[in-house]
């Protein structure tokens, strides 16, 4: 007899009230880059469909904020994945990934990844190859330049796809 699976997590997307605790788990992450405690509110207002909350014994155990350019209404562009300290290595990033491609249904996946980022850069490479898809990351999107005095890396595109869409329902 097949044991079936009960994943630990489960899925929702965020609302205005959740900025605060994605905010806090953001500043207990290393690594990850501090957006304002409004930017994690507006993505909960503004960006919800496009962004996941995962929960685990109902605690806040990480999050993906997302949106889809204007220009480019086929693509999911990931901005930021977090993943709580207690809950990194046991594949969660991708999980959320997964689950937040299912729930949008893109063409694309893109993001924005310095190069020192190797994290990232495993977490993506892992997308496209768990969707057997072709990936692509070499375009110098932002240069170092564009970030002034602030010491940072230039950010590299990430694009992943085409991926399947989902089927819409006639």
């Amino acid at each position: 007899m097949m044991k079936s699976y009960q994943s630990p997590y489960t899925f929702r997307h965020p609302e205005p009230a959740d900025g605060g605790s994605l905010w806090q788990l953001v500043k207990k992450t290393p690594g990850l880059d501090l957006n304002s405690a409004y930017y994690y509110i507006y993505f909960g207002h503004a960006f919800s469909r496009t962004s996941l909350i995962a929960e685990k014994n109902g605690q806040l155990a990480g999050f993906i904020t997302g949106l889809t350019p204007p220009e480019n209404p086929n693509c999911l562009f990931i901005w930021q994945v977090c993943v709580d300290p207690s809950c990194q290595g046991e594949g969660l990033g991708l999980t959320m990934l997964n689950e937040l491609k299912r729930k949008v249904g893109p063409l694309w996946i893109e993001a924005t990844i310095t190069p020192s980022n190797k994290a990232s850069i495993a977490l993506f490479t892992a997308l496209a190859r768990h969707h057997d898809v072709p990936w692509v990351f070499e375009e110098e999107l932002f240069p170092a330049s564009c970030f002034g005095k602030a010491a940072h890396e230039p950010e590299l595109l990430f694009v992943i796809g085409p991926l399947q869409q989902k089927m819409t329902q006639p």
